[in-house]
């Protein structure tokens, strides 16, 4: 779908949850544009590179489980995107690609994700489904 060329730049904080089998929390910085649909003037929504880390306990050694988080969404309503993560757990690590879609509103953010294995394929402690919910908070 086109985009109106005048883009605002837009920027600010990731703050969220997530649970499937284990839970973690996320933190982390938003780089991004609000985008204005050609069609409707009255949707509204914003793209961009968050840079986060996620949070949460190993199930192996109750180490803490630390997931350095690159990710690319668009938010409309419908929420789409994809992430890579780098988990640590400061014994072993793992390389894992998660796709992402739900639905985001007012900056709240409800996905479902799928982490799917890139490298180090026996690193235990993260969850394989995940479902989300973080904010968006504009700086």
């Amino acid at each position: 779908m086109p985009i109106k060329a005048d883009e605002k730049s837009t920027q600010g904080l990731i703050v969220g949850m997530q649970n499937w089998d284990k839970t973690f929390v996320e933190a982390g910085y938003l780089f991004g544009r609000k985008i204005e649909w050609v069609e409707s003037k009255s949707i509204k929504g914003y793209g961009g590179l968050g840079l986060s880390a996620e949070l949460g306990t190993s199930v192996t050694n109750n180490n803490p489980l630390v997931g350095l988080k690159a990710s690319y969404t668009i938010n409309m309503f419908i929420s789409f995107g994809g992430s890579v993560i780098y988990y640590t757990d400061f014994s072993s690590w793992g390389l894992r690609f998660r796709p992402e879609i739900g639905v985001s509103m007012f900056g709240v953010r409800i996905v479902y994700g799928r982490n799917s294995t890139m490298f180090k394929p026996n690193f235990q402690g993260i969850n394989n489904n995940v479902m989300s919910v973080t904010l968006f908070i504009p700086m």
